[in-house]
């Protein structure tokens, strides 16, 4: 269903925003990011639609997609940090889990009945995490959902980092990614021009 309503939304967005009363506004860098730390968990909500929508007006694709789980992740923190301070994007499709609090950015599969991979996989992420901390960063957070564990980010790491290029479009897919922090993380910097989250 969260597929389908996807979908449904990226199509009016795409069709009826050239014919809104607003001034036709297009990224300044034709250039799209995927950024999918989570794929393995619950598979494409609209990604290859907005993929495909890209390709066809010239835009170039960079996917950061973790379908299958691997040590380091495809889809990082550090990857994410590359792709919201390299300014290198007009479109930015984020799909992964997400609360009040924040949005997961990288992600490590649970394995519910085999305990000692399970027990594995959460020790890479807290060894990940660990990492982090050392290195300086900061506004970041350890969580885990029905899929895996993971290390999230706060809307004021966004907010301190973020480089988009002017008119950029940034939609988010997480679960209650329509929060006023997240906004004003994202467009109150006045670096992306228009964000869509998800209020549920």
């Amino acid at each position: 269903i969260k597929k389908v309503l996807n979908i449904i939304f990226l199509i009016n967005f795409i069709i009826l925003f050239p014919y809104s009363s607003f001034s036709n506004e297009v990224p300044y860098i034709r250039q799209t990011c995927l950024f999918s730390p989570y794929d393995f968990g619950f598979g494409d909500i609209g990604r290859d639609f907005l993929e495909t929508v890209s390709e066809e007006h010239s835009y170039k694709v960079d996917p950061f997609i973790q379908n299958i789980p691997t040590v380091p992740p495809e889809a990082s923190l550090y990857h994410f940090e590359e792709v919201i301070t390299s300014g290198s994007y007009g479109i930015l499709m984020i799909e992964s889990h997400g609360s009040v609090s924040g949005f997961a950015v990288e992600a490590y599969k649970k394995y519910p009945d085999d305990p000692i991979e399970n027990k594995k996989s959460q020790d890479d992420r807290d060894n990940a995490y660990n990492k982090y901390i050392q290195e300086g960063y900061t506004n970041i957070y350890r969580g885990d959902s029905e899929h895996g564990y993971h290390i999230s980010v706060k809307p004021e790491f966004i907010s301190q980092k973020l480089n988009m290029c002017k008119y950029a479009i940034v939609y988010n897919a997480a679960c209650e990614s329509f929060t006023t922090n997240l906004i004003n993380a994202f467009v109150g910097t006045g670096r992306a021009t228009n964000y869509i989250g998800n209020p549920d």
